[in-house]
């Protein structure tokens, strides 16, 4: 009885660390890249990688307030994309460049306080 309760709980944790494995972020990063293209940003070029220091301008992180941090860049403006899996809306938080004149889709551009900013440099 005790084997059983221990492999069903090894079956349900696998199935967790599945769901919340690499393939939440790649989905989470394909939705992001097509809300910045919507936003104005076409040509941004994604970076894989998650900082803390990335993760705390977003106010995301692993364990409290759920998300992601996408960092993109254009030949004109960088910023992040704020993926947020604990309810709040997602953001996107332009860090360098000028706004789209009208951006589209339904994510809100935000821009960086110079505080933000400047954090922001020392990972980049």
């Amino acid at each position: 009885m005790m084997q059983r309760r221990v492999l069903i709980a090894l079956a349900l944790i696998a199935v967790v660390a599945q769901a919340c494995g690499p393939d939440a972020q790649d989905r989470r990063r394909a939705q992001a890249r097509e809300a910045v293209r919507a936003a104005g940003f076409a040509d941004a070029q994604f970076q894989r990688g998650q900082s803390p220091t990335q993760l705390s301008l977003c106010k995301v992180g692993q364990t409290r307030n759920r998300g992601w941090a996408f960092h993109w860049r254009t030949e004109e403006a960088s910023g992040l994309y704020c993926a947020r899996d604990d309810g709040r809306p997602d953001e996107i938080l332009l860090l360098e460049g000028a706004r789209p004149a009208a951006p589209a889709g339904g994510i809100p551009v935000v821009e960086a306080s110079a505080a933000a900013r400047s954090l922001a440099r020392t990972v980049r």
